[in-house]
């Protein structure tokens, strides 16, 4: 659903394609989707370089 508010859908369209009768609920459900997170960017091991314990 976010994505499709995103790509320029109404909440009305939203609503119908979710099958939600309220467009409140769909609304909650956007916000609760669209909480800002953090990109993380790390380097991982290559192949073989990697120690398995066990």
């Amino acid at each position: 659903m976010t994505d499709a508010k995103k790509a320029g859908y109404s909440l009305t369209q939203i609503s119908i394609g979710a099958a939600h009768t309220d467009e409140a609920m769909t609304e909650a459900y956007i916000k609760l989707r669209e909480t800002p997170v953090s990109e993380v960017i790390m380097s991982l091991p290559g192949a073989g370089t990697a120690k398995e314990t066990f």
